[in-house]
């Protein structure tokens, strides 16, 4: 489906269409356990990205209240994203040596090399 690619983006036609962000989750499934990838970035600011990131790896806190507080207002405020983020919780619980991680990076807030930093330190 992709190769040997390191990066894989995902767009959509429309934000909040239900059909686009369950395929997108799918595949985010699909890249982390058949491929080995570990991160997932989405158009959201650093610091709401920080706060999944924290919920991922140490499991504290409630899902939803997480993306409420994270996603809250956006395009991303959808039930999908809350079924990814506890996916990628209970992955990480169950394979601690390769978690996936997620990192916000909205486009106008960073530059490119930012985003290179941290994806080639997982």
């Amino acid at each position: 489906m992709i190769g040997n690619a390191k990066v894989v983006g995902l767009g959509e036609a429309t934000h909040g269409s239900h059909e686009f962000f369950t395929m997108k989750e799918r595949v985010f499934r699909h890249l982390v356990e058949k491929k080995g990838f570990t991160t997932f970035s989405l158009e959201m600011s650093w610091p709401s990205g920080l706060q999944v990131e924290e919920y991922l790896q140490s499991g504290k806190g409630d899902v939803r209240k997480i993306a409420e507080e994270a996603l809250g207002g956006s395009p991303w405020e959808r039930e999908e994203f809350v079924s990814l983020i506890g996916w990628m919780r209970d992955h990480n619980r169950n394979h601690p040596n390769r978690p996936p991680g997620s990192y916000g990076g909205s486009a106008p807030h960073r530059r490119p090399s930012s985003a290179l930093r941290v994806t080639s330190q997982r």
